[in-house]
This record gives structure tokens, C-alpha cells and sequence, in this order.
């Protein structure tokens, strides 16, 4: 009996045993960090492409004198990354060929150009004020195109391509006698319009992304605007308050 009693007792677990704390995090848990899937993030590219060629396309065919080929690059450099985007705005410059023929492809660097502007400038978008900053990166991402472009339009193709713009560009020719002042003028004056209008309609397609809060400028867009709504709204901020993502969703 004594031998049995001591094996009983031996092979009682003691009381203080300590679960093992390393056990890997489930990723299927609500405290796991959620990350695009990879099929997400190679439809949203393969969308952003298609809507690039779809403005390339309206342009081409309308003579509008935007540009409207780089909405999916902002996405795309704003969301993902700038390199992302850069690759996505020079595939739309090569796939353009068979819309615009062989002046498409010189483009692709304006494109490029202005996915790494917006890229790696919205990473470097400190707290605070984030609308009138992300408002100034627009204006820089259309100066950085515009010299780009105007590069190539003065020594790639003597200062014309057939786009819309041009219009404006031949008046300012006949006023100031200066191809260079001409080209570069007119291509600011419609580059300035087409970013910002870009950069408004990117932020806005973002925030109809079920990850749109992995981008930090949409965070500071959104409670910037609810923020304003809130003091404006004066009585009204009780009813905004608990109703933020509806209201910011129907105003980006």
C-alpha cells in the first residue's frame, strides 16, 4: 500500500508549475496585427494600374488639358509604398504606348518622379496640421513632374507632344519668345490643378480601403476633419462624435 501511495504521489503535477509564457501570438486573434493579404494588395495595384490608363485614355481622347495618369501612382506611393508606385506609374507610361504611341514611354519618368515625391514625402508628414502639409506635398509633387516633364518636352520632342495643353503653351510662346518659359509656365499652371485634384481624389479612395488606417496621413486627414466638424458643428458635436467614419467617408 505504501509503495502505490508513493507512486500516486509522485505523479501529481506540482502545484506552481507556470504556463510556458512563449507561446507565438495567434495571428487569427483580434491582438495580432492585421496586414493587407498578398492577393489584397496585387488586386488594389492592378486597380490603381487600370484607373491610371483609364484618365491616360480619357485625355488622349478628349483633349482635356490635365493629365489625370497619376491618381493610381498616389494610391499606390501614399499606401504601399513609393517604389510601389513608381512601379506602377512607369508600367502605365508603357502600356500608354498603345494609346499615345511612342512619346508615352518618355513619361513614365515624370510618373516615377512623382510617386517618390508623394511616397516618401507622406512618411516624412510629422503630427499636426496635416491637411495644409499634405496640401504643400501635392505642390511639390507638381513642381518635381513639371521640371521632369519639361525636360523631356524641350530636348526629347522640341517642346510639343499634341497634349491639350499646348494651346496655352503656343499663346505664351507668341508673349515671351522663350520655348523654355512657354513649355515650363503652361506645364505648371496645369500641373498644379492635376496634383492637387490627384492627391484629393487618392486620400479619398484610401478611405474606402478596409486597411485605409494603415496609412498615417489618412489618420491625421480624418480626425483633423472630424476635429473641425466637432467645433464648427457646436451642439452637433454629441451627434458627430460617435458617428466619425460615416461622415468622414461621405466628405474624402
Amino acid at each position: 500500500m505504501a509503495a502505490s501511495k508513493d507512486t500516486a504521489h509522485a505523479e501529481t503535477p506540482p502545484a506552481d508549475v507556470v504556463p510556458d509564457v512563449d507561446e507565438p501570438l495567434d495571428e487569427s486573434s483580434d491582438d495580432a496585427p492585421q496586414k493587407p493579404a498578398r492577393s489584397a494588395t496585387v488586386l488594389l495595384l492592378l486597380s490603381c494600374l487600370a484607373l491610371n490608363l483609364f484618365g491616360y485614355w480619357v485625355v488622349s481622347q478628349t483633349g482635356f488639358p490635365l493629365y489625370l495618369d497619376m491618381i493610381g501612382t498616389a494610391v499606390v506611393a501614399i499606401f504601399i509604398g513609393p517604389w510601389s508606385g513608381a512601379a506602377v506609374g512607369l508600367l502605365t507610361n508603357i502600356l500608354g504606348l498603345g494609346i499615345t504611341g511612342e512619346s508615352s514611354a518618355a513619361f513614365g519618368l515624370v510618373n516615377v518622379a512623382g510617386a517618390l515625391v508623394w511616397g516618401y514625402g507622406v512618411r516624412s508628414i510629422k503630427a499636426g496640421n496635416i491637411i495644409p502639409k499634405f496640401a504643400l506635398l501635392n505642390v511639390a509633387v507638381a513642381f518635381t513632374c513639371s521640371l521632369v516633364a519639361s525636360i523631356l518636352l524641350l530636348f526629347v520632342f522640341g517642346g510639343s507632344t499634341g497634349h491639350g495643353s499646348e494651346t496655352t503653351m503656343n499663346l505664351l510662346f507668341e508673349k515671351t519668345h522663350s520655348l523654355g518659359l512657354a513649355v515650363f509656365n503652361t506645364n505648371i499652371m496645369y500641373s498644379l490643378v492635376d496634383k492637387i485634384l490627384t492627391g484629393v481624389i487618392a486620400i479619398s479612395l484610401i478611405g474606402t480601403l478596409k486597411n485605409r488606417h494603415h496609412s498615417s496621413v489618412y489618420q491625421g486627414i480624418e480626425a483633423e476633419v472630424h476635429t473641425f466638424l466637432a467645433h464648427r458643428g457646436g451642439g452637433c458635436a454629441a451627434v458627430l462624435g460617435p458617428l466619425p467614419q460615416k461622415t468622414l467617408r461621405k466628405l474624402l
